[in-house]
């Protein structure tokens, strides 16, 4: 289900942003002073930012100064859009690192004297992962694998910890994804779970009429995802893929995309991984899986990229379509004639359009 439909203001600010963002693209002598507008809503007008972030970046990187100046301000007093302006332009990488960094230790303090992690967590892990060290991501990582082992915290705080492992995995050294992978491994098993007051300051009563409850408790999904994302050897990855398998006929529509993107993250080489094998399964998560997969190696099933063009779910044809390697002209003219906007311009964008 979506969200709350947007206000007429809200959808006039989105209109703006894009038409600023148009004529960025299409008048580049304009583009300067546009930019310098767009930046100047940072961190107000969280419409404007979230068209900019998301459609602008090609309008971004034109004018890293502009950005600069005028983003720099609001990043330094820890607003992460600004922050991600910056980022996304190519602006000077020592200043947007030391604004990371001063972010992640002041995060990681938090975390280690008892707050609970916030959503900006996640969004600080995407741009850490881009502009630092490793060894400077390991106290956000520490802080995290507590949270997520510590029953006091609601589970949907814990969830997010484990997605911060599985954003930042691939920054760590090998070490450090050791050490933090048996109790990913531990949440994706259950052995993390806890009961649905985890995080009430007064449990609910056997006898009451009255009850709370916070949604589903289950870390397994989300521990699933970072211990494929942590796994360092075959070992760990076939195990992490054994749990994936188990989980997969019991998850429901959210699930199945956690168990999709863990799986996407194992590079084992394994029969269950095999793009004609995950094509069959009921899951559209898991045959958009085989789309991108197959993808990586057409030549390995020729007959299954015509099967896949021609899937019920747009999710898998749209999953093919950003997929696709530009010498697959063919299923690329296919999918740019397909019925779902989205999956037309994913082929757009993946190939010409000749």
């Amino acid at each position: 289900m979506g969200g709350p439909p947007a206000t007429a203001t809200a959808v006039r600010a989105r209109d703006h942003a894009r038409i600023f963002l148009s004529i960025a693209r299409e008048h580049p002598e304009l583009g300067s002073a546009l930019v310098r507008d767009l930046c100047r809503a940072f961190p107000a007008q969280d419409e404007i930012v979230a068209v900019v972030l998301s459609e602008g970046g090609s309008v971004l990187t034109q004018h890293p100064e502009v950005v600069r100046d005028e983003c720099h301000s609001a990043a330094a007093d820890g607003d992460l859009d600004a922050v991600r302006a910056l980022v996304i332009s190519g602006a000077d990488d020592t200043v947007v690192r030391e604004l990371v960094c001063r972010r992640l230790r002041t995060f990681a303090g938090l975390l280690r004297n008892d707050q609970h992690i916030g959503t900006d967590a996640y969004a600080l892990a995407w741009l850490a992962r881009d502009v630092s060290l490793p060894e400077e991501l390991v106290p956000l990582a520490d802080a995290c694998a507590a949270q997520a082992g510590d029953h006091s915290r609601s589970s949907d705080q814990r969830k997010t910890a484990l997605t911060v492992l599985s954003v930042i995995a691939d920054r760590l050294d090998d070490d450090a994804r050791a050490r933090y992978y048996p109790s990913a491994l531990a949440a994706a098993r259950g052995e993390l779970d806890g009961s649905s007051d985890d995080a009430l300051p007064l449990p609910n009563h056997p006898l009451g009429r009255s009850r709370f409850n916070l949604g589903p408790t289950t870390l397994r999904y989300h521990g699933l995802q970072a211990a494929a994302c942590l796994a360092v050897d075959d070992v760990q990855a076939a195990d992490t893929l054994t749990i994936a398998w188990q989980r997969l006929p019991h998850a429901d529509e959210r699930e199945a995309g956690l168990i999709a993107d863990a799986l996407n993250c194992l590079t084992i080489a394994h029969p269950l991984l095999d793009p004609a094998v995950l094509a069959g399964h009921g899951s559209s998560w898991i045959r958009a899986l085989a789309a991108a997969r197959w993808s990586q190696r057409p030549d390995t099933h020729p007959h299954l990229g015509r099967l896949l063009t021609e899937d019920p779910h747009r999710r898998v044809r749209g999953s093919l379509a950003a997929c696709l390697p530009d010498d697959q002209t063919a299923l690329l003219a296919q999918l740019r004639d397909d019925p779902r906007r989205s999956v037309r311009n994913a082929a757009r964008r993946s190939g010409s359009s000749g």
